[in-house]
């Protein structure tokens, strides 16, 4: 007996984009795949921490994070930080990191059944060198000036559903006529998640296994945004997720910066990057930056800030890896699953 099944996703309302900028990227791997913990299939167990994972936290452990760096290396590191203002007091730090964490706690809590259409570019350049930063500013900017070796686009729908459980959010894909994408079967290019709750890094009890440093004030847009470092601590708790390379399970510890608009104590861009290389597993850089935009449902009082646009880089085994994710067509939905159950074929009486 064979069963099959397939989402249905009875869409409900339209949501409607909001001025702001909106920006994402992760970095992908061949044959590897990113997958966030929240995100992780509920009908298998959630990764253990072994001796396995020693190597890759002492590499952490012996890194010296951004929120220790000169101001000058840092505005050479990220060129996203170019307009900022300097201000090297942290006076102000706790309340800002505080507001954040409350408005993190209410859209986790309001936050509803919502999907939008993704569509993913994605690419393969061999022998990479030179700096992931850089390349993403310039995509941001305008066309990326790489060669293209390989190159593929695919569209989803892209889901997103409160996990009380874990007082989080589950991400995940479906075809567009509602079947649910196979992580494994990714071909030669990576498909990743955690795009909406990456600010996370900032809910309370995620702060609490992070530094932070008040960087200075910097526009966005037409945002007046309060810059913050960040850095996660080098241990198992801080893990948000892992990177599946072949046979290979690096967990990810992360570091990066927030753009923070203080009247509304929302993120609306941060990078994320990671808190060391890892020799081990020929991972040399995975950047990510998002900016996120405003959208709001009017049966919702709630405006909720999500992806427009997800740029994703991967610097591994001498290839980076792309991916270039626009988002599109917001709405609330509900979701149906629907079984079909084909019965075994009757013996054949010839066999007997």
């Amino acid at each position: 007996m064979r069963t099959n099944h397939r989402l249905t996703i009875n869409l409900k309302e339209i949501g409607m984009l909001g001025r702001g900028p909106c920006v994402c990227v992760w970095l992908s791997a061949c044959v590897a795949w990113w997958v966030p913990l929240s995100a992780w299939p509920q009908a298998a167990p959630l990764p253990t921490f072994s001796d396995s994972d020693e190597p890759f936290f002492a590499v952490c452990r012996r890194a010296q994070p951004i929120t220790n760096w000169p101001l000058k290396k840092l505005l050479h590191a990220f060129p996203e930080l170019k307009g900022l203002k300097p201000d090297e007091s942290q006076a102000g730090l706790p309340t800002l990191l505080s507001g954040v964490a409350q408005n993190l706690d209410l859209f986790r809590r309001e936050f509803p059944d919502t999907a939008s259409v993704e569509t993913i570019d994605e690419s393969r350049v061999g022998d990479s060198s030179g700096s992931v930063g850089e390349d993403l500013a310039l995509g941001i900017l305008g066309s990326l000036p790489s060669p293209m070796s390989e190159k593929d686009r695919e569209r989803f729908r892209y889901l997103v559903v409160p996990d009380p459980a874990n007082q989080g959010l589950t991400e995940y894909r479906t075809d567009l006529h509602g079947h649910r994408e196979n992580m494994a079967e990714t071909g030669f290019f990576v498909k990743t998640l955690g795009f909406v709750t990456l600010p996370f890094l900032f809910t309370a009890e995620s702060q609490r296994l992070s530094d932070f440093r008040y960087l200075g004030s910097q526009a966005v847009g037409d945002a007046p945004c309060q810059v913050v470092a960040f850095a996660e601590h080098a241990e198992p708790q801080a893990v948000r997720g892992r990177l599946q390379v072949a046979m290979i399970s690096i967990p990810l510890i992360l570091q990066g910066v927030a753009w923070i608009d203080p009247a509304i104590d929302q993120i609306i861009r941060i990078r994320a990057d990671l808190l060391a290389p890892q020799p081990h597993a020929g991972l040399r850089r995975m950047t990510t930056l998002v900016v996120f935009g405003p959208i709001k449902f009017q049966s919702r009082p709630m405006t909720l800030w999500l992806p427009q646009e997800v740029y994703v880089a991967l610097d591994s085994n001498g290839y980076l890896f792309e991916n270039h994710h626009k988002y599109s067509d917001y709405q609330l939905f509900k979701v149906e699953t629907q079984q079909s159950v084909q019965p075994p074929k009757a013996a054949d009486p010839n066999l007997h």
